[in-house]
């Protein structure tokens, strides 16, 4: 079979010019609030692109850096304020947090319908429990990078390499939705090349080298 690149910039920049003809007929800017806490360059380098992508689309975005040392209660009441502001309609929070914060109870203070990034457990399992939900961002893009291609889902035999609740479990659950066989693979798993020659497709998700 001749491999395929999947170009996901011209898809993105398709998506892009699709979001920005819908806001443009709004009443209402779609709202946006990007929390960003301490100075992790490769965080940094992400919020930068979501704050760019959203305001590409002329969305309302607001980004409110904190220091590394804030405490989670003063985290918190930055997040009941956003929550209760009608101008904020979807809150991110970059992952990872500093040490001394939850990260499981930050991202469970997000209202449900403001969770763009589908972290809160209310989110999640209504991903695992096959409701319509807003799934977390990266998974979703696989799943439609998949299908860009025109590859039917159903009935292949897909193998996810990586089980984090950001991408690895997420796209599985996702993928068993569209009637796929799924296998999950994680630094654990022995042979790993065994599971992933008999995939039809293969979804690497896993943070760091995973050895047989």
């Amino acid at each position: 079979m001749t491999a395929k690149i999947i170009d996901g910039k011209k898809i993105a920049d398709r998506i892009l010019n699709d979001i920005k003809g819908k806001i443009k007929n709004m009443k209402e800017k779609p709202g946006l609030a990007i929390v960003l806490v301490g100075n992790n360059p490769a965080s940094e380098i992400y919020v930068s692109s979501k704050e760019k992508a959203f305001k590409e689309v002329e969305g309302y975005c607001e980004r409110h850096n904190l220091s590394k040392d804030i405490n989670e209660m003063e985290l918190l009441n930055l997040l009941n304020r956003l929550n209760s502001n009608p101008k904020v309609h979807g809150i991110l929070v970059q992952l990872p947090l500093p040490e001394q914060i939850d990260e499981n109870l930050i991202t469970n203070s997000i209202v449900p319908h403001k969770d763009v990034d589908g972290f809160t457990s209310l989110s999640l399992g209504r991903l695992f429990s096959g409701h319509e939900i807003i799934a977390p961002a990266t998974a979703r893009a696989v799943i439609h990078l998949i299908e860009s291609t025109g590859i039917k889902i159903e009935g292949k035999n897909a193998v996810v390499v990586g089980r984090s609740n950001i991408v690895g479990k997420p796209v599985a659950m996702m993928l068993l939705e569209k009637n796929a066989t799924v296998t999950v693979c994680h630094s654990k798993t022995k042979n790993i090349s065994e599971h992933t020659k008999k995939a039809d497709i293969l979804v690497a998700g896993q943070g760091r080298r995973c050895r047989d």
